[in-house]
């Protein structure tokens, strides 16, 4: 019989993870729950120095030296939330406002078969939504051409489909007045540095197991592989990369917390 006893901790991971992102004056904003995350991985990579005597006709490992540890996780995600694909972008969600200022004359040169969006400039290169009062003619005024039979239109994307066979030529400047209605739309673009930094906090919720708590106080995410925007019977996810630093030296990279026990 053993001297000691043991029972096994077979772990049926589950839980939710936490992103708290890190200003550029280093301070965290507040944690942000990512949604269902079916995957949470942490991976660990060390690099040794070994030595080999050449003492005698074999040569002998005779010492083997830990010359630096790195500390990685990865993160899978289907909850395609704004917020997260941020994340993926390494960017920002911000707001595009628009006001109910009427347009004339915004010229287009057209060809039939092809769609034309409307309000696209500088500062909102995809345009503007939801437009009423809709009228196109040639570029001169003369002509008002008829919607479903010279041009098609999508009111709520603004967008203009000039129909084969209609009063409007291939390479013909149109005119096009209208109204966008005033309003605001999420927006997420991308960022230049490609990766954000936050802490990472991981609450274990397992199946099966002993729940213990993952703590990264200093981590950069950065997306890693494809995110799907055409899917055929599955979801779409995408992944994140986590990168572990080390936050000051009073703070371990990595930490793992067993649920309290009051005494």
């Amino acid at each position: 019989m053993p001297l000691s006893t043991h029972s096994n901790d077979y772990v049926f991971g589950r839980g939710e993870i936490y992103v708290d992102l890190i200003d550029s004056n280093g301070a965290t904003v507040g944690e942000r729950f990512l949604g269902n995350c079916p995957g949470f991985t942490l991976s660990v990579e060390s690099e040794q120095f070994e030595h080999f005597s050449s003492t005698s006709g074999i040569r002998s490992k005779d010492l083997t030296v830990t010359q630096s540890v790195d500390f990685s996780a990865q993160i899978q995600c289907d909850d395609v939330s704004a917020a997260n694909l941020a994340l993926f972008l390494g960017g920002a969600v911000g707001s595009k406002a628009q006001v109910a200022t009427p347009v004339e004359n915004e010229a287009h040169t057209v060809k039939q078969g092809l769609e034309y969006q409307l309000g696209t400039s500088t500062s909102n290169p995809t345009g503007v939504r939801d437009v009423s009062s809709v009228v196109v003619t040639n570029a001169a005024g003369s002509t008002t051409y008829v919607l479903d039979t010279d041009y098609r239109l999508n009111a709520a994307l603004g967008r203009v489909y000039i129909i084969p066979g209609g009063s409007i030529a291939d390479d013909q400047v149109i005119h096009v007045d209208y109204t966008p209605a005033a309003g605001a739309r999420v927006q997420v673009t991308s960022g230049n540095a490609g990766r954000l930094t936050a802490a990472v906090r991981f609450i274990a919720a397992n199946a099966n197991g002993t729940n213990r708590d993952l703590y990264i106080a200093s981590a950069s995410l950065s997306p890693e592989g494809e995110l799907p925007l055409i899917t055929e019977d599955e979801l779409a996810s995408f992944t994140l990369n986590v990168g572990v630093s080390e936050k000051n030296s009073q703070t371990a990279a990595i930490i793992i917390d067993g649920r309290h026990v009051a005494s």
